[in-house]
């Protein structure tokens, strides 16, 4: 596998060369994990949609144009998935609060619990003795990925038969995952766990490890059984979604590129053209504790690189809104009080830039731009991965090239 370059024009690149093998060869492929460098039947593109590189709707009719909607089918339901997830999160915002609380008082635990402590030392340094999980820490670290089935497998250990808290499995991804997801990894862990869709859990087991890996692993002493782990919270309310459409409010205005969407390209500004383009990222609010350097790098990458994309596109100044700035600062400085924000997610970020987005949004005006498969999917999100499945269809609709059935396996 090459390395990570946190570019568009890279994202897009991934892109093209994974269309061909979008279709039929995805679906019987995508859950066999053979190693780095051995990644042909996954699209490597996550890192990419993470930080807004690129987004979904573009990939999405990519692989409608190259494959129509049958073929392509089972790709499109996994970029599904993590629409699905985003959204179920913005409608369940406390399931992101308990996980971050809950995390911080299961990692001060370990100070009263030396034999757990233990344990999760050797978890996240790779010397469980179980070959495969050591094996999958290191690729981490040192790559910042792994497959979507191995996530599924490593979280299954980790909960199951090392019985360490998921909080914290959930967190050491974040900490080293370049395309790290608020919604996607809590919500996965949780699903691993039952607490997402109660009573349904994921065991991982030698038989599955073995076929999906070419033998490479067949690990002994795994769990036998995995009980639902019960929730502090044990149904988190959900929260009115509002989507109403926000326009740019007339006169100059700032566009704010963000870790989450660097990707202007692809978002609606009427027709407009920013006098400011500033650029955020708090990769380090991802944790409390430390996150990896290789993540940081690449966030700051992708928002640099939107900048200077920005800057050629619109030809107009940008700025970068470090931790020891204000924004109202950066935006005084060029004599502009109306700020455009692409959808910051329910997470790390929106935790992070809330206070100062919610002071400037109440005094000056500020338009949150959503795109419109995020405004049509999420509605169908607050339950079930099933309530978006079944309205796919109609969903790709507008992307589907003309000469295409408008048909979808479900």
């Amino acid at each position: 596998m090459s390395g990570w370059t946190a570019s568009r024009a890279e994202g897009l690149d991934r892109l093209d060369a994974f269309l061909p093998r979008a279709g039929r060869a995805y679906q019987a492929d995508r859950n066999h994990d053979l190693g780095p460098g051995q990644r042909d039947a996954t699209s490597l593109l996550s890192p990419y949609l993470a930080r807004g590189l690129v987004d979904e709707a573009e990939v999405i009719a990519a692989a409608l144009a190259a494959h129509g909607p049958n073929d392509a089918g089972k790709f499109i339901s996994e970029v599904f998935w993590r629409i699905y997830f985003q959204g179920h999160l913005e409608w369940k915002p406390d399931v992101w609060r308990a996980y971050v609380e809950t995390r911080e008082s299961d990692l001060a635990a370990l100070d009263l619990n030396a034999q757990r402590a233990a344990a999760y030392e050797a978890a996240i340094g790779g010397r469980t003795g179980i070959d495969a999980f050591d094996t999958w820490v290191k690729e981490l670290i040192e790559t910042g990925f792994l497959h979507n089935h191995t996530r599924m497998w490593f979280s299954s250990i980790w909960i199951f038969t090392l019985r360490l808290p998921w909080t914290l499995g959930a967190d050491f991804f974040l900490r080293h995952l370049l395309d790290g997801d608020a919604a996607s990894n809590t919500l996965n862990w949780r699903w691993t766990a039952g607490l997402h869709t109660q009573g349904k859990t994921y065991l991982a087991t030698k038989a599955n490890i073995r076929r999906y890996t070419s033998d490479r692993f067949a690990p002994e002493g795994l769990a036998e059984e995995a009980p639902s782990l019960e929730d502090a919270v044990q149904l988190h309310r959900r929260k009115d979604l509002a989507l109403a459409d926000e326009l740019i409010h007339d006169g100059p205005f700032a566009l704010l590129l963000h870790e989450q969407d660097t990707a202007f390209e692809t978002l609606d500004l009427g027709g407009r053209t920013p006098d400011l383009v500033i650029g955020v990222s708090r990769a380090a609010a991802r944790s409390s504790g430390a996150v990896s350097a290789a993540v940081t790098a690449f966030t700051e990458a992708a928002v640099d690189d939107g900048l200077r994309r920005a800057e050629k596109a619109f030809g107009c100044p940008v700025a970068v809104w470090t931790e020891d700035q204000t924004l109202g600062g950066i935006l005084a400085k060029r004599g502009l009080s109306t700020l455009a924000v692409p959808w910051i997610g329910e997470g790390w970020l929106r935790d992070a830039l809330r206070e100062p987005l919610n002071a400037h949004a109440e005094a000056l005006p500020c338009a949150r731009l959503l795109r419109p498969l995020q405004r049509e999917t999420w509605p169908h999100a607050k339950a079930g991965y099933f309530g978006v499945r079944k309205k796919i269809a109609r969903l790709i609709a507008p992307h589907l090239p003309k000469d295409r059935e408008q048909t979808l396996p479900l």
